[in-house]
C-alpha cells in the first residue's frame, strides 16, 4: 500500500490555463499547487497564427518570444508535452507574456510533479 501511495504522490499532474490574448502584450500569472516541486513542461492548444509568448519561472526565462504553434500537439507531432524541466519551490512566480497581432483564446497546459524526481 505504501508503494502505491508513493507512486501516486510522485505521479505526473497537469493544470490547464485558458488565456485570452489581445492585440499587443498580455501578461498572465499561472499558479500551480503549493505542493508542485518540479515543472516538467507544457503544451499549447489552438494558438493564433502569430501568437508568441515568453514563459518565466522564478525569474528564469524558459521560453522567450516563441511562436506558440511550435508547442502544439497534433497528428504530425504527437507529444504529451514539451520538456523543459525546472525545479519548483511550491511558492513560485510563473508568468506567461503573450504577444499577439489579433485577439485569440488558447489553452496552455503545464505538467508537473509534487516531488523531485
Amino acid at each position: 500500500m505504501q508503494q502505491i501511495q508513493a507512486g501516486y504522490k510522485s505521479g505526473i499532474r497537469c493544470k490547464s490555463f485558458t488565456i485570452t490574448s489581445a492585440i499587443g502584450v498580455v501578461e498572465e500569472t499561472l499558479q500551480l499547487s503549493g505542493l508542485a516541486k518540479h515543472l516538467l513542461g507544457a503544451v499549447v492548444t489552438t494558438p493564433g497564427a502569430d501568437t508568441a509568448a515568453s514563459l518565466i519561472v522564478n525569474n528564469d526565462v524558459v521560453i522567450e518570444d516563441l511562436n506558440l504553434n511550435l508547442l502544439t500537439s497534433d497528428a504530425e507531432n504527437p507529444r504529451q508535452y514539451y520538456d523543459f524541466g525546472r525545479p519548483l519551490t511550491g511558492n513560485d512566480d510563473i508568468e506567461l507574456r503573450v504577444t499577439d497581432t489579433a485577439a485569440n483564446t488558447f489553452t496552455i497546459v503545464l505538467y508537473f510533479v509534487n516531488q523531485n524526481q
